[in-house]
């Protein structure tokens, strides 16, 4: 697998997960929006790329 081809395949599954999570979540709409943002700015500035929240919206 080329190296353009791994991060396409890596780009769908973080995607595909984000919009899982949105869906999935059992909150309401702001507290989603919140929570977006917030793990959003998390992973922004994490070394990490990852807000340390799997299954929230946002992550």
């Amino acid at each position: 697998m080329t190296p353009m081809r791994r991060f396409f395949a890596l780009l769908a599954e973080h995607v595909r997960n984000f919009f899982t999570n949105w869906r999935e979540y059992e909150a309401p709409v702001l507290t989603k929006l919140r929570l977006t943002v917030r793990n959003r700015v998390r992973a922004t500035f994490s070394t990490a790329q990852c807000c340390g929240h799997p299954g929230e919206p946002g992550c």
